[in-house]
């Protein structure tokens, strides 16, 4: 499970001019973001026509790849960032 709390900021992404939502979630299951989990969270973000990103630190991946967010290794505790920029992000 994952919990986001903060709350969810916008901007505008200057080289394409195209608005973005981000916030901040934090990985809430004990067994982190395995691999049942990380299927769950690709196929919620894949009903997005937007582009999903989904990272920590500088490291980004695209929330609709399993191998992505299974290769993530978020643990317990971990904070991630959740970024979605397109037609449908809100």
């Amino acid at each position: 499970m994952i919990r986001h709390y903060g709350s969810p900021a916008s901007g505008v992404n200057k080289e394409r001019n195209i608005r973005m939502v981000s916030g901040k979630v934090k990985v809430n299951n004990k067994r982190g973001i395995h691999l049942r989990l990380a299927g769950e969270l690709v196929k919620a973000a894949s009903k997005f026509k937007s582009r999903v990103m989904l990272g920590r630190n500088e490291d980004f991946i695209n929330a609709k790849s399993i191998l992505g967010v299974a290769g993530l290794g978020a643990e317990f505790g971990t904070e991630l960032f959740l970024n979605a920029e397109g037609e449908d992000e809100k």
